[in-house]
């Protein structure tokens, strides 16, 4: 989910105060922690992140060519991938007894056992190496291994894999293509079509793609803003009464006032929803 930024979070609080008519500052933090509560909460029944983000996603193509976003209100869509292109070749020619190699979400792990149990890891991260070129070169630097380039493109589009056996031969690592196809995109509700293309062109059931996008708000907007508000002054007007959990405990205390407050997204921000077909 989304987080609140201190300015973002303390707007909310002033505001709060303001319709609640609290003064001073004594009541700030356990506003704030009920602020924050009540937004993780709203953008659960809502079931999307309300502020922007840079979104990589792997997305379910259904047999009717359609996918759904976990973000509505896309702003840009800067990759759609639908199958995998040979990025490089792997092999290991060392003294060691295994060698494997892991693709994780941020790096490419190189892992060695020698004759004594003694294990070595030597990890190349995306950041470091952005192309395949760079991470061939410093894969290839390794003593023992061995990398070859077969198409470049950015590493952090590589295939994650699990840990894999290269002592015994070359293996060969892939990376997201980038779809040459057409396809419909409904920025409004994050959905997308591509007319029962992968289906049929890629191999069904296997339709997952791989999606870079942004969506969200810039700001928050003002009905959600309002909602919050109206929201933490009904959990504060709840402070005084006899509550399970008491005051000792800020963070347990706000949560219990939260949880007491309805947020009702089909009546107040049921356009915010996201879509599911």
């Amino acid at each position: 989910m989304s987080t609140l930024t201190t300015a973002q979070r303390d707007q909310l609080v002033t505001r709060t105060k303001l319709i609640a008519n609290i003064t001073g500052t004594a009541e700030d933090a356990l506003l704030a922690i009920l602020v924050d509560d009540i937004w993780a909460k709203m953008e659960n029944q809502l079931g999307r992140e309300v502020l922007s983000n840079s979104i990589d996603e792997l997305v379910d193509i259904g047999e009717d060519g359609i996918g759904v976003l976990l973000n509505p209100d896309v702003s840009g869509i800067g990759f759609v991938g639908t199958s995998f292109e040979s990025a490089f070749e792997l092999s290991y020619s060392g003294t060691g007894l295994t060698a494997t190699v892991e693709v994780t979400d941020v790096s490419v792990i190189l892992r060695t056992i020698d004759s004594a149990g003694v294990t070595t890891t030597t990890t190349a991260t995306f950041a470091s190496n952005a192309s395949v070129t760079a991470m061939v070169a410093t894969l290839d630097a390794v003593t023992g291994w061995t990398a070859t380039e077969v198409n470049n493109g950015d590493t952090s589009l590589l295939e994650r894999r699990g840990v894999r056996l290269v002592t015994t031969s070359t293996t060969t690592l892939r990376r997201w293509e980038e779809y040459a196809g057409e396809y419909r995109a409904n920025y409004k509700i994050g959905a997308l079509d591509f007319f029962d293309d992968l289906a049929y062109d890629h191999g069904f059931p296997y339709n997952r793609i791989r999606v870079k996008y942004d969506a969200g708000f810039a700001t928050i907007p003002d009905d959600v803003e309002l909602e919050i508000i109206l929201a933490a002054k009904a959990a504060w007007n709840l402070k005084d009464k006899d509550m399970a959990v008491k005051a000792e405990k800020l963070g347990d205390y706000s949560y219990s006032l939260a949880s007491l407050v309805a947020i009702d997204p089909s009546d107040n921000l049921g356009k915010y929803r996201r879509v599911s077909i």
